[in-house]
């Protein structure tokens, strides 16, 4: 008998009506293109989503929601619901020789909290999260999603973007028109191949096994240790991760000839290493070739990409999915302010402005800790162990390692003011309000946010709140620094306000809020043709 991790079924619509002309197309129904659609949803924009396959695929793939996703999905009402037994704290990640004696841990549960979640963020179930993101489909103007459907062709060059989907089930092929189309598709993305961007190579491409199993042993699962190890060998380095329902993970480099004739045997050989494996059951094992690039292009015309189909990272951050995450709501607000004529669609040109270099950054670090770990000259082994040792013997070395592989540099340019911290991500402080202690996020609007210390008032000010929608909120009448931690933030940026954009980055700080409002307006207009 067959055994696997809990199988999840998504409700979708079965009705093909090829006359509707959506707002949005979205091809890939993963957690980027699931995310977009609950983010359009929610907005009251319709969606069509499509994926060749109708459930979710049974296994954990990405592992980590960094603490900007936590922070998205709390907003989204979805992480609430995947805890506890499908979310829980990263706890840790050892890094050990090729022996397995200690050279290094990440303690993340010991280091400051980053948007009030833990520094290294949340391991989580991906099928459970797929499931929760269809399940909401049905929700207010729901999601059309057509699973079991495969795209087969996509055309964002005319006046609306159009889609051809076939029933995988009775062969019947569709049309299907939006006013635009995303390609969440995944690394072997058709809509990729659509745009045909010359790809950027990052310079890490080495060959790996992927096995995932279940350990059917309750009490030798609950005994094996919480986060992640990772085994740095001469270009045979190995990553453990325990997940949750009994499900672990590891990754084996592997040459090609090895991992084309790895077999579940070989695998449950070297997890033996780890633990006695009698009482585990192989899911998966699947060679998989780790690899940084990206497309030149985003976007053409209509149709644009996100996640795994707009960059590719080797997985030794942990960015993957959550770069996704992040692309879906830019896209969000983005398609939001276009719909309603407050923007042209040059305003989605400043999504690749502001994501590509800022994911760039984040698969060269992954693919320098991927070379690190697999180090093969003696210097190279001897510089990565002495960091190690630093980082063993002194804990603040140790956290300042982790905030250099989960922090991430501001955007540089695109929809953002002129300011020292525009660009950049916007604290998650709490606050007191009449209603009691809460998080700034809960008293922001879905759209854009300003905060000031004192009254403003003027045109500007109208037009932000009046045709932008803009939540207003004043210290000290609206709400109070419950902790101190908003009025040092604003004063190290020498500001008294700050407008917030909806994917909670900031626009721009400033002593004066209609000025503020004012030069989004102009960035705004400036975007109109």
């Amino acid at each position: 008998m067959s055994a696997s991790l809990p199988r999840f079924r998504g409700s979708w619509r079965r009705g093909v009506s090829e006359n509707k002309k959506y707002d949005v197309l979205i091809i890939g129904c993963g957690p980027t293109g699931a995310t977009l659609a609950n983010l359009l949803r929610a907005r009251g924009r319709s969606a069509a989503i499509f994926d060749r396959e109708p459930d979710v695929y049974p296994t954990p793939r990405a592992m980590v929601l960094d603490p900007e996703s936590c922070r998205i999905y709390t907003s989204m009402g979805i992480l609430q619901r995947l805890i506890p037994e499908d979310a829980s704290p990263y706890a840790r990640n050892e890094f050990v020789d090729e022996k397995r004696r200690l050279l290094m841990t990440l303690d993340f549960l010991q280091a400051p909290k980053r948007f009030g979640f833990p520094m290294g963020g949340m391991v989580f179930h991906q099928p459970a999260l797929e499931r929760l993101l269809r399940d909401d489909f049905a929700k207010g103007v729901a999601v059309d999603a057509f699973l079991g459907y495969e795209v087969c062709a996509v055309d964002g060059s005319g006046e609306a973007a159009k889609v051809v989907a076939t029933n995988r089930d009775t062969g019947e092929r569709h049309e299907f028109t939006g006013r635009f189309a995303v390609g969440a598709d995944g690394g072997g993305s058709f809509c990729r191949s659509a745009i045909g961007a010359e790809r950027v190579d990052f310079g890490y491409r080495r060959q790996w096994i992927v096995v995932d199993l279940v350990v059917h042993d309750q009490k030798l699962f609950d005994s094996l240790p919480d986060g992640s190890e990772i085994r740095c060998r001469r270009n045979r380095s190995v990553v453990y991760f325990k997940g949750h329902h009994k499900h672990v993970r590891f990754d084996f480099e592997a040459g090609e000839a090895l991992a084309r004739n790895f077999t579940a045997e070989d695998a449950l050989e070297a997890i033996s290493e780890y633990f006695d494996p009698a009482s585990c059951e192989i899911l998966r094992v699947q060679p998989f070739l780790f690899h940084g690039s990206m497309p030149k292009a985003w976007r053409a015309g209509r149709l644009l990409l996100a996640g795994d189909a707009a960059h590719q990272s080797p997985p030794f951050s942990g960015q993957g999915l959550n770069m996704g995450i992040r692309d879906a709501l830019n896209l969000a607000f983005k398609f939001e302010l276009l719909f309603r004529g407050l923007a042209g669609p040059a305003l989605l040109d400043t999504y690749q402005e502001e994501c590509w270099d800022h994911c760039a950054r984040l698969i060269e670090g992954a693919s320098k800790r991927g070379r690190m770990i697999s180090a093969s000259t003696p210097l190279a082994i001897a510089n990565r162990n002495y960091s190690f040792f630093r980082g063993r013997r002194k804990r603040k070395t140790g956290f300042s390692l982790m905030r250099r592989m989960t922090n991430r540099q501001p955007y540089q340019q695109g929809l953002i003011g002129g300011s020292e911290a525009s660009g950049a991500r916007m604290i998650r402080p709490r606050v007191t309000t009449t209603g009691g202690e809460t998080w700034l996020d809960d008293l922001l609007g879905p759209e854009f946010s300003l905060v000031v210390s004192s009254p403003t008032a003027g045109a500007d000010r109208d037009w932000f709140t009046e045709v932008l929608g803009g939540t207003v909120l004043h210290l000290d009448r609206d709400l109070s620094d419950a902790n101190g931690e908003l009025t040092r933030w604003l004063g190290r940026n020498n500001a008294s306000s700050v407008l917030i954009r909806p994917d909670r980055y900031v626009y721009e700080t400033g002593d004066d809020g209609s000025s503020l409002c004012r030069s989004l307006r102009r960035k705004l207009e400036a975007l109109q043709d």
